[in-house]
């Protein structure tokens, strides 16, 4: 899943910038099932992304019933993630992020310890 053009800093390439955000996502989306499971008949969010010219959105989509219509804006902001060195944020607002890193895709943990089925943390 390739995420973007932006190239982090040195010393890690594209490549590898896309493989961890992609390990980032797919982790991110199997914490929010295993939520979602304890609840069988509500619809599951998904997690998405919003490329900005530094950051990336990572945005959790609420998930729709079978025959209603989505609200487009109808998401919440998971994460902040730098394009240029992996950090992860967690947000203030919508258009914020917190001043606090809270991990980086490029620790051996893929900073999946600040992360849970909500937000990062």
């Amino acid at each position: 899943m390739p995420i973007g053009k932006l190239a982090p800093l040195e010393p890690f390439s594209p490549e590898e910038f896309d493989a961890r955000m992609h390990r980032f996502l797919v982790y991110a989306q199997g914490l929010i099932n295993a939520w979602s499971a304890r609840f069988p008949g509500l619809p599951v969010d998904q997690i998405d992304v919003l490329p900005g010219p530094v950051y990336y959105r990572v945005i959790k989509r609420r998930g729709v019933r079978q025959g209603h219509v989505a609200d487009p804006k109808d998401w919440s902001i998971y994460a902040f993630v730098d394009r240029r060195n992996g950090d992860l944020y967690k947000p203030e607002t919508y258009r914020s992020k917190a001043p606090k890193v809270r991990g980086n895709l490029f620790e051996p943990d893929n900073g999946f310890h600040a992360m849970n089925w909500h937000t990062t943390y």
